[in-house]
């Protein structure tokens, strides 16, 4: 039986998809969480400074979140059913990822925090509501305006309830958790996209992934 290990912080962001992923697989994995303070000495140990890593009966090692999604989603038929279909849903959470990295910055600050150090030693600033009210209206409000809609098209498109015709794969992990974090951030999305609502429901649904949900504490 292969062993997974999987090394990443205590919170959801890019660690949890996988997590996620291996619930919903039933396969067993060491959730190894890398503490805070140890992260400045073990960081230059990764391949590439970041986490999360995925180590394979301790001989391999895969870094990176989305290849680590790929490579399960590939050994458990979750990749879609062809290379094109492969290559479709690695460009929706490509597009999905590229887009955040523009709104992160009102992700920090809406949470009190005023950079990515700030956050990961859980150290909240006051009176940034001018900041947040302003990358609230340059930058997240037009950018869910015009992006939402579109994941929303892709899963109606689909006809299946997810993101393919071939029904839930690794994409739908990254998706459904994204928005998710979107909702906690910005209740409104709620009321005016109750179809992604819907779809993460749907997926929150699933067997393994609802147990997981419903015990997590960390966001």
């Amino acid at each position: 039986m292969v062993h997974y290990k999987l090394q990443y912080f205590w919170f959801r962001g890019l660690g949890e998809p996988i997590r996620l992923l291996f619930h919903y697989l039933g396969q067993e994995f060491e959730d190894e969480i890398i503490k805070i303070e140890d992260w400045p000495a073990y960081k230059p140990k990764t391949p590439y400074g970041h986490v999360p890593i995925l180590f394979i009966d301790g001989k391999k090692s895969l870094a990176e979140s989305r290849p680590i999604a790929r490579y399960i989603a590939k050994e458990h038929n979750l990749a879609g059913k062809d290379n094109f279909e492969q290559e479709r849903l690695n460009s929706i959470v490509d597009y999905l990822l590229d887009w955040f990295r523009n709104v992160f910055p009102y992700f920090l600050t809406k949470m009190g925090f005023k950079t990515y150090q700030d956050f990961l030693h859980l150290k909240k600033s006051d009176g940034l509501d001018a900041i947040v009210d302003q990358l609230y209206k340059d930058q997240w409000l037009p950018t869910i305006q015009q992006e939402l809609p579109v994941l929303e098209k892709l899963v109606k498109d689909s006809t299946t309830g997810f993101l393919s015709k071939d029904g839930v794969t690794w994409a739908d992990f990254f998706v459904a958790e994204f928005i998710y974090s979107f909702q906690q951030i910005d209740p409104e999305i709620k009321k005016k996209h109750p179809e992604l609502i819907n779809y993460m429901n749907r997926f929150y649904e699933l067997p393994g992934v609802k147990e997981h949900v419903a015990k997590r504490t960390n966001g």
